[in-house]
């Protein structure tokens, strides 16, 4: 609408043109300016909200980009735009936090080889209770699960990872799953399958409440 009211003689020449046929362009031959000028700026009021929110998805989106290093996100919390804070009802995180270089998983994935810099620069690792912890204070969810450790029987064939009690990814999320029982969230390690039911009334509330 923008371009239609700013050039509306270049909108009717390209209508009429076959090869512009499926463009981005309006066929009112260059007529009714102001009622489309009235209609974009109803649009814009009535449609405040989700512009908003499309916006923030696309700065949220550039700042990951240029900030995330492969850990935690916590630490970019406060910079999420605040259009995309609100509840959080259930918090999923991995601590499988003895990390890997990059190319420890994607290496064959990359086109040309990836000096030691780059391939340090991201790294394979979950949250360690620190991380986790920061996370947890920062969305307050009602609930947290650890998942992804890679404690499945069935790992085994594709994964070195054996576990003890004494495993730093075990003494990390277990003082995760303690600090958020302590603090009255319901909180625990996932194991191969987890069923989680949730009232829909209480997420119309939630939704309304949000509104």
């Amino acid at each position: 609408m923008r371009s239609y009211i700013q050039a509306p003689t270049a909108h009717a020449a390209a209508v009429k043109n076959p090869k512009m046929l499926g463009g981005p362009f309006i066929d009112y031959d260059g007529k009714r300016v102001d009622e489309i000028t009235m209609l974009k700026d109803e649009t814009l009021e009535k449609q405040k909200d989700l512009i908003a929110f499309n916006n923030a998805v696309k700065e949220l989106d550039e700042l990951l980009k240029s900030k995330a290093k492969g850990y935690s996100l916590d630490p970019l919390y406060n910079e999420v735009p605040e259009q995309l804070k609100g509840y959080v009802d259930v918090l999923f995180l991995g601590m499988e936090c003895d990390d890997a270089p990059l190319s420890w998983l994607y290496g064959p994935l990359m086109t040309e080889p990836l000096t030691r810099e780059k391939y340090s620069s991201r790294r394979l690792a979950g949250s360690n209770f620190q991380r986790g912890k920061g996370l947890v204070d920062a969305f307050h969810a009602k609930e947290v699960y650890v998942y992804a450790m890679g404690q499945e029987p069935w790992l085994e064939f594709i994964s070195s990872i054996k576990y003890t009690d004494e495993s730093n990814p075990i003494v990390q999320s277990d003082k995760l799953i303690e600090y958020c029982k302590t603090n009255g969230i319901i909180s625990e390690r996932l194991f191969g399958e987890k069923e989680i039911l949730y009232n829909k009334l209480a997420s119309e509330l939630i939704e309304n409440d949000m509104a």
